[in-house]
Parts: C-alpha cells; structure tokens; sequence
C-alpha cells in the first residue's frame, strides 16, 4: 500500500514536467507531415521553422490563447 501511494505521490509530483513533455510529443507529431511535405520543396531547415512561426502567428491572433 505504500508503494501504491508512492509511486501516485510521484506521478502527482512529476505532473508539471509530463504535461508539457506530453503537448510538445502531441504538436510534433502533428506537425511532422506538414514538415516532411514542406522539406520535399524547400530548403529543410526553413521546413522545420515554417510549422513552427504558424503556429506563433495563429496563437498570437487567437485572444483565448494567453
């Protein structure tokens, strides 16, 4: 029983390093096949940063994005 509250003491704990971790997994997961359709046609390290700048552009004009 110890062990059992440990170990949810712990993930509780970790909690503010997983979400973040877990949002950017889930946005470049998303992001790579525009990446990968961008790098086919220009050049690749303007691929990675266009994905990148839009989606600053997008939070940016969104007011519920803080």
């Amino acid at each position: 029983m110890a062990v059992t509250a440990g170990v949810v003491e712990l993930l509780l704990a970790a909690g503010s390093v997983i979400l973040p971790i877990g949002v950017a997994f889930f946005i470049a997961v998303g992001v790579e096949p525009v990446t990968a359709w961008l790098a086919r046609r220009i050049p690749r390290p303007l691929a990675a940063a266009s994905p990148v700048r839009a989606d600053g552009l997008v939070c940016r004009a969104n007011p519920w994005v803080t």
